[in-house]
């Protein structure tokens, strides 16, 4: 195994391509860079605040509220592959406990 090994790092070491793509040039790239900055000033300016001020203000009895609408919520798609993979009788357990 450990010749095989070895033969195996000698082999490779004299490939020649070149691992490195070229640049090619994207048609998008100043649009993407203005969606990026704006995206960015926004987090900044409103998301992180409002993000900052929601964790220090709330009461953690309504932060658990939250945090408990938005993972049923995730049920749903739960429900939906537990469907899709024909598991029935697990799908409509996990059904029957988002109601």
């Amino acid at each position: 195994m450990k010749k095989i090994f070895i033969l195996l790092i000698f082999a490779f070491s004299f490939h020649s391509e070149e691992a490195v793509s070229q640049y090619e040039e994207d048609p998008f790239e100043d649009f993407n860079r203005i969606v990026f900055n704006v995206a960015d000033r926004f987090d900044n300016a409103v998301l992180r605040p409002t993000a900052e001020v929601y964790s220090e203000y709330t009461p953690t009895i309504v932060k658990n509220s939250v945090s408990n609408f938005f993972n049923n919520l995730s049920e749903v798609d739960t429900i939906a592959n537990q469907l899709l993979q024909g598991k029935f009788k697990l799908q409509l357990t996990t059904h029957l406990d988002f109601y």
